[in-house]
């Protein structure tokens, strides 16, 4: 099983920050400023990855969930009831996002009739990965956090317990096997 033991740690992705989580729910934010990251582009890699390092220097030889907020991925869900091939509607979305091609990141599912789709920069996805290998750690997936529902807050312990408990989504919806 790719998945392994489980992670120790969970990394959200925001718009404008990292949060760094313990499964108690206890940890810490860096707050991504726009001279590193602006409208989901990266700005200056050389100083996101050296601040990403810094910042994660905590997590060294763990492992990690990377968990991609709202804010920072696309989605769409689409109904058997529409009748839509599959393949031309994640085409369509794929064309949609706002990235040049080469960094467009998508998966999807099909499960309760529904054909879910995500989409984020796939510059974002390396980045983080290459800054967590940086200090050994292990980025074990990455994936949207819509994909959990609608958990009620990431700042209760329950709720970052489960979503690093849970393996099925870690596998399916896996930005990084994409």
């Amino acid at each position: 099983m790719m998945f392994g033991s489980k992670p120790s740690y969970l990394l959200l992705v925001q718009r404008n920050a990292v949060v760094l989580q313990n499964r108690q729910a206890k940890g810490s934010k860096l707050t991504l400023e726009v001279q590193l990251v602006r409208n989901l582009e990266i700005v200056d890699r050389p100083a996101l990855l050296s601040k990403l390092t810094t910042f994660l220097g905590a997590v060294k030889n763990q492992r990690v969930l990377v968990v991609m907020d709202r804010s920072v991925v696309f989605d769409k869900t689409i109904d058997d009831a529409e009748h839509v091939v599959p393949t031309e509607a994640v085409r369509l979305f794929t064309a949609a996002l706002p990235f040049e091609p080469a960094r467009r990141a998508v998966i999807s599912t099909h499960a309760a009739r529904q054909l879910q789709l995500f989409g984020t920069n796939n510059d974002l996805v390396h980045v983080l990965i290459e800054a967590l290998e940086a200090v050994a750690a292990k980025a074990i997936a990455v994936v949207p956090l819509a994909a959990y529902g609608k958990p009620q807050t990431l700042s209760k312990q329950g709720v970052v317990a489960h979503l690093l408990d849970d393996r099925h989504t870690a596998e399916v919806l896996n930005f990084i096997k994409q």
